[in-house]
């Protein structure tokens, strides 16, 4: 079966390319797989001091939020941009098809 007679070279080197690349392939997704290691107790389940400081609320400790961060120098010196102003001869035509 001859697919393209007069690109041989070519289809040798996709042929080679496309065998590489599923060899990669293979070898990354299930010789170089995770770990075997068991998920730390730490991890998996949550500590009991927040489950019960979280009983029933949406927010982890209460019902506050901490606003003091906003407060720090790096965002106090944060200003507004100024207000855009678009003048009429900036606007296009009303009627696009006159």
């Amino acid at each position: 079966m001859k697919i393209f007679p007069e690109d041989r070279k070519k289809m040798i080197w996709l042929f080679g390319i496309l065998t590489i690349a599923v060899a990669g392939t293979i070898y990354f997704n299930f010789f170089m797989g995770k770990t075997n290691e068991p998920i730390p107790i730490q991890f998996a389940v949550p500590d009991v001091d927040v489950l019960s400081k979280n009983s029933g609320t949406l927010l982890p400790y209460g019902d506050k939020i901490d606003t003091s961060i906003l407060e720090l120098d790096k965002y106090t010196v944060l200003k507004r941009p100024p207000a855009l102003t678009v003048f009429p001869d900036e606007l296009g035509k009303e009627n696009i098809f006159e």
